[in-house]
C-alpha cells in the first residue's frame, strides 16, 4: 500500500473544495439569472394581458358607440320607406340598408360577447373538459359547402387537403364565425377564377389552419377589419394563434388540440 504525502493530501482536498466552491458560485449564478427570467416572463405575461383587456374594453367601447347611430339609420330608413309614394326601388334600397345595419349591430354583439371571454391562464389548457370537443373537420367542410354560391360566382375553384379526426375544445359558434372570417377574406380578396388552398393538419399538440389562393387579386377587394379582428379574438381566447401571410387573404391559424384527438406523424411544427 503506497504511502501518500501529507501536503499531497492536503493539496488534494484543497482542490475538492475549490472545485465545490466553484459549482456553489455557478450554481447560485444559474439560479439568479432563473429568477430573473421568472419575473421578466412573469411581468411579459401581465403585459400581454394588459394589452389583450385594452382591446376587449376598446372592443366593447366601439360596439357601444355604434350602437346608436346604427338604431338612427335604421329608424330612418323604415321611416323613409313608409311613404305610398316611395318607389319601388327606393323602398328595395332602404330594405337592404336595414338589412345591412341589422347584420352590423348582430356583429357587433357578437364582438362584444367574444370581448368578454376570458383568455386561458397561463399554463393552462385552452379547452378544459367541460367544454364541448369541435369536429374541426366537419366543421370546416359545412363552412365549404356554405361558401359554395361565392366561390361560383367568382369562377374559383378549390383545393382542400383537411386531415380526419381532428377536434378541439371550445364553442363550435366562435369557432364557426372565426373561420368564416378568414374564409370570406380570403374569397373576398381572390380575383376571379383564382383556386382556393384550404389546408386542415395537426401537430402532436396544435391543429393548424391554413388559407390561401393562387391567382391574381381582386382590384376592387377591401378588406374586412372587423372580421379580422373577431377571428384574432376568437382564437386567442382559445388559446391559439393567427398569422397573416405577406399578401391580403392569406392566413395559418392554430388552435389547441382536445385530449385524445386523432394524431398524424410527421405533421407541421404547431408554431408559425
Amino acid at each position: 500500500m503506497f504511502d501518500v504525502p501529507l501536503w499531497l493530501a492536503a493539496v488534494a482536498v484543497l482542490a475538492v473544495l475549490a472545485l465545490m466552491e466553484h459549482f456553489r458560485r455557478r450554481l447560485s449564478r444559474l439560479g439568479r439569472v432563473d429568477s430573473q427570467l421568472r419575473e421578466d416572463l412573469a411581468a411579459a405575461r401581465q403585459e400581454v394581458l394588459a394589452s389583450e383587456k385594452a382591446r376587449s374594453e376598446l372592443l366593447s367601447r366601439i360596439g357601444t358607440t355604434l350602437r346608436k347611430p346604427l338604431a338612427s339609420i335604421r329608424n330612418a330608413a323604415e321611416e323613409v320607406s313608409r311613404p305610398f309614394d316611395c318607389p319601388d326601388w327606393v323602398r328595395e334600397q332602404l330594405s337592404l340598408l336595414s338589412g345591412e345595419v341589422e347584420a352590423i349591430s348582430r356583429f357587433i354583439d357578437l364582438i362584444g360577447e367574444i370581448a368578454s371571454l376570458e383568455r386561458p391562464a397561463a399554463g393552462a389548457t385552452a379547452g378544459t373538459e367541460r367544454e364541448p370537443v369541435v369536429d374541426l373537420e366537419g366543421l370546416l367542410t359545412s363552412i365549404i359547402q356554405e361558401a359554395s354560391p361565392k366561390l361560383s360566382e367568382k369562377g374559383m375553384s378549390l383545393v382542400a387537403a383537411i386531415d380526419p379526426g381532428i377536434s378541439v375544445r371550445g364553442d363550435e359558434r366562435y369557432i364557426r364565425q372565426a373561420l368564416e372570417s378568414l374564409l370570406g377574406e380570403t374569397i373576398r380578396q381572390a380575383g376571379r377564377g383564382s383556386i382556393l388552398h384550404l389546408d386542415l393538419n395537426s401537430s402532436e399538440t396544435h391543429a393548424r389552419f391554413s388559407c390561401d389562393y393562387r391567382g391574381s387579386p381582386d382590384p376592387d377587394a377591401s378588406g374586412s377589419v372587423l372580421g379580422m379582428e373577431l377571428a384574432r379574438q376568437v382564437i386567442s381566447v382559445h388559446g391559439g394563434w393567427l398569422q397573416e401571410g405577406s399578401r391580403k387573404g392569406q392566413f395559418a391559424a392554430g388552435l389547441p388540440l382536445a385530449a385524445g384527438a386523432v394524431l398524424d406523424a410527421g405533421m407541421e411544427k404547431d408554431e408559425p
